[in-house]
């Protein structure tokens, strides 16, 4: 009769649709002297077998594919995840500002002008990422940096061709170095939800700062002795110019050829505002004068970028 039994429900588990569920299996309870078979719709209690042996109860594949979906999703939906990528500008306008000696002015090694250069240079930002896989939102945390050098010498002669006049000769050589690094912090909102596959358009807001560093040198030609002394805070001045807040907020769309890589292109406005005072005092034994010029600059800037992102 066991033989029996057990031939039945083996010929029960190959009808169509039913399949044998390991993880499911009848405590062993040896009162019981009958089992239940599974029905061709997969639905079946447990197998139960005379003498207590035990057999798995028949259950449908699309149940089991079911389960295990659901458990990969559910693992998937906890936590966050990390992404990590660059975006390139081939074409961003980089604000910077320089104090020279200006050659035009008498004494030329006196006076000082500010020089402010808007510069269209390519630039490449590091970014990181933080994901809460729950949310349509990515925090990031972004690097660049430029370098701008700047060196120049000029030499004037001034020879009149009338024979009462002084013949007369001024220059400068002078080189300037000056190291940008930016750092933003904001977030990345998805207007819609990103999936394998698919594309997403994002709006991103945040704020960041600038640092600046840098060296200058200056040599002033054809000069006489003088006994006059300049100093001033040159380099301060130009660090604090060039170091500014700014917020920035912009838009984007991003395409995710699988779960950990994606290619974006985003265009992002900037707006910046900064101030500092320029201080000279020039000393000698018939004059003493200080100089205080203070400055204010702010305004907007655009960059269009293309970057790759890698999720983890």
């Amino acid at each position: 009769m066991k033989r029996v039994i057990s031939v039945l429900i083996l010929l029960t588990s190959l009808l169509p649709g039913v399949t044998h569920r390991p993880d499911k299996i009848a405590l062993q309870d040896p009162k019981i002297h009958s089992c239940s078979i599974a029905e061709s719709s997969g639905k079946a209690a447990l197998v139960l077998i005379p003498g207590g042996d035990i057999l798995p109860a028949p259950v449908k594949s699309e149940e089991i594919f079911s389960e295990i979906d659901s458990k990969e999703e559910c693992v998937h939906e906890k936590g966050i995840r990390w992404s990590m990528g660059f975006i390139y500008f081939p074409y961003t306008k980089a604000y910077s500002l320089t104090v020279e000696n200006n050659l035009y002015a008498l004494p030329s090694y006196l006076q000082t002008a500010i020089l402010e250069n808007d510069q269209f240079v390519s630039r490449m930002d590091f970014e990181i990422g933080l994901e809460p896989v729950k949310m349509p939102v990515k925090f990031t945390v972004s690097f660049s940096y430029i370098s701008n050098i700047r060196s120049q010498r000029i030499e004037q002669y001034y020879r009149p061709s009338n024979p009462l006049s002084t013949a007369s000769e001024e220059g400068k050589d002078q080189s300037s170095e000056l190291q940008l690094t930016r750092l933003f912090i904001g977030a990345q909102y998805y207007i819609m939800k990103p999936t394998a596959g698919g594309s997403s358009i994002y709006c991103i807001v945040g704020l960041g700062k600038q640092f600046a560093g840098g060296t200058h040198s200056y040599k002033g030609l054809f000069l006489d002795s003088t006994d006059l002394v300049t100093t001033d805070n040159r380099d301060e001045f130009v660090k604090k110019m060039n170091s500014p807040f700014f917020v920035r907020f912009g838009a984007g769309g991003e395409y995710f050829f699988n779960d950990n890589f994606s290619i974006n292109g985003t265009v992002r406005f900037e707006y910046y505002r900064v101030s500092a005072v320029l201080n000279t005092s020039i000393v000698s034994s018939t004059l003493s004068q200080v100089i205080n010029e203070s400055i204010s600059r702010g305004g907007w800037s655009t960059d269009v970028g293309l970057g790759v992102n890698f999720y983890f």
